[in-house]
């Protein structure tokens, strides 16, 4: 079967969740794969979706925030 290794961890203020305390892994895993967002209605704030963003292409991780060479 496949294997899965850790490659780069990033710590951030704040995790987008919902309402009811459950985090949005699904929505954390497509901003740096580069596909459209889908942000729930449920979700407690979705300033954090922002703040998630940027910390990622400040770090350039994941496709959507490579350097073109």
């Amino acid at each position: 079967g496949g294997i899965a290794c850790f490659k780069i961890a990033i710590q951030v203020q704040r995790l987008p969740k919902t309402r009811s305390g459950k985090i949005l892994r699904k929505t954390i895993a497509q901003i740096p794969d580069g596909v459209a967002l889908s942000i729930p209605s449920t979700i407690e704030d979705p300033i954090v979706i922002d703040e998630i963003i940027n910390d990622f292409s400040r770090r350039k991780v994941g496709v959507a925030f490579e350097i073109l060479k």
